[in-house]
């Protein structure tokens, strides 16, 4: 039964591939950027800037690597001591390293509507406060953490929304976010 099921997959897997290579081009490349929201007042709002190339498993899966920087302003100091609540962190940066899984749903349609998501690392650099007290050192955090994601591809163009749950920081301030991202891709689409 379990060698019956085993062969099964393996032809299901082949089918979608040959598939895949008639209908559409297998690799693509996704260049985007976008507004993230953060969830915790710690963290500002900020840009974002993604490269995720991809590879298409069949027309309705694409399987890839992105790999994100944003830029936010962190607004620490109030964790560190409440009488510091007016001082900015200053301005840094989120990046995260992650692997992705996008299922289209219509996938013979111009307009291609996904759901998706992704694992993988998210980091934050270490930062200095200058607070009235002297100065005091955030260390950096690394995360393991997820992504979910919505959206639709259009000719070359993907506009989606992605939750981002990466965690929290050392001063134990959430860094998870929104991101509302417009991508252009290069490859893909059909042949």
């Amino acid at each position: 039964m379990k060698k019956s099921l085993l062969l099964l997959a393996i032809f299901a897997i082949a089918g979608s591939t040959v598939y895949a290579q008639h209908a559409y081009k297998r690799f693509r490349v996704d260049l985007g950027v976008g507004y993230n929201i953060s969830t915790d007042d710690s963290y500002t709002g900020g840009g974002s800037i993604s490269l995720e190339p991809k590879f298409a498993l069949s027309p309705a899966f694409a399987l890839g690597f992105r790999a994100e920087f944003s830029i936010v302003d962190s607004d620490l100091s109030a964790d560190i001591d409440p009488a510091y609540a007016n001082v900015s962190g200053g301005v840094t940066y989120k990046s995260s390293y992650l692997a992705t899984l996008d299922w289209y749903i219509l996938p013979h349609t111009a307009i291609r509507p996904f759901v998706g998501g992704g694992v993988g690392a998210f980091v934050v650099p270490s930062r200095t406060f200058e607070p009235t007290g002297g100065e005091v050192t955030v260390p950096s955090t690394s995360n393991f953490g997820g992504m979910l994601r919505v959206g639709a591809d259009w000719k070359h163009l993907r506009l989606a929304a992605e939750y981002n749950i990466a965690g929290k920081d050392e001063m134990d301030a959430r860094i998870d976010y929104v991101n509302i991202k417009v991508a252009v891709f290069f490859g893909g689409g059909k042949k």
